[in-house]
């Protein structure tokens, strides 16, 4: 696992991991497992968006704009507060759009876990996930080259090691079945970082 998902999945370790199971009634261990499905659902469709050098630089833009980490600072109230699901499916509906919810059939399916609670738990991932990579973003003195090079990495290193699942992220996010994801995700990126940034 690269260091960027290694990270991510270390936000959600102790109480956070408890509140959100708490939230979708299961228990931490299969909320732990589907977050591991979940997480590189959203670092792939961001890593895609980032791969040309005008939506890399929309992206960091964007994130030291408005995703400073703060919601990291107290992630368990954060996600005990309310507010993470409604802001998470903010996101979710700039960057996956109408594929939303056979998006969350699909991680349900491979995880065996109700769509219900899929849904909870990928809408109160997506603003951790934009948080997280802001510090990142931050660290890298919003450094556009860096951020891209950071999510290709996270992307390169599941594919190696886990390549089918990195393959069934592809086909998710390949909106139209042409076997190009290229072109799906960096459509819904630029809708993504173009009406949910502009202020």
């Amino acid at each position: 696992m690269s260091d960027l998902l290694s990270g991510l999945m270390n936000q959600f370790g102790g109480d956070a991991l408890s509140q959100i199971s708490k939230s979708i009634g299961s228990d931490e261990k299969s909320t732990q497992a589907a977050l591991g499905s979940v997480l590189p659902v959203l670092v792939s469709a961001l890593a895609k968006n980032a791969s040309t050098p005008e939506g890399a630089a929309k992206l960091s833009n964007a994130l030291a704009k408005d995703h400073d980490g703060g919601v990291l600072d107290n992630l368990s109230g954060f996600l005990r507060g309310g507010s993470a699901e409604g802001m998470g499916s903010s996101i979710l509906n700039h960057v996956l759009g109408g594929k939303t919810s056979a998006v969350e059939n699909a991680l349900s399916q491979q995880t065996g876990m109700d769509s219900s609670a899929i849904s909870s738990i990928i809408k109160m991932a997506a603003p951790v996930v934009m948080g997280y990579l802001g510090k990142q973003n931050s660290a890298l003195g919003s450094n556009s080259n860096g951020l891209s090079s950071l999510l290709d990495e996270a992307v390169t290193s599941n594919k190696s090691n886990a390549p089918e699942g990195q393959n069934f992220i592809e086909n998710l996010l390949d909106q139209n079945n042409d076997g190009n994801v290229m072109d799906d995700v960096t459509k819904l990126g630029m809708s993504f970082l173009g009406n949910m940034f502009k202020k």
